[in-house]
C-alpha cells in the first residue's frame, strides 16, 4: 500500500513542480489551485487489479465543476 500511497502523491506534485507552479498548485490548500476527483471508492483500500475499474463520481479541474454523476449530481 505504501508504493500506492507514493505513486498518488508523486503523480499529483511533480508535475506542478516541474513547471515551477509547485507554490500556487500541487495541493489542496486556502490560496492554491487545485483539481479535484472524486472517485467512486478507495483508491488506496481497493484490490490492485480493480484500480482500473474505479469511475469518478464528480471531478473539478481550473476551478470549474467538470463532472457530477449519479447521487452527486441529484438535488
Amino acid at each position: 500500500m505504501r508504493g500506492r500511497r507514493r505513486a498518488v502523491r508523486c503523480a499529483l506534485g511533480r508535475p506542478a513542480r516541474a513547471v515551477r507552479e509547485g507554490h500556487i498548485e500541487a495541493a489542496l490548500a486556502q490560496g492554491l489551485l487545485g483539481d479535484v476527483a472524486v472517485l467512486g471508492d478507495d483508491l488506496l483500500a481497493v484490490a490492485t487489479e480493480r484500480v482500473a475499474e474505479l469511475t469518478a463520481g464528480a471531478a473539478v479541474s481550473s476551478g470549474r465543476v467538470a463532472r457530477v454523476a449519479g447521487a452527486l449530481g441529484a438535488g
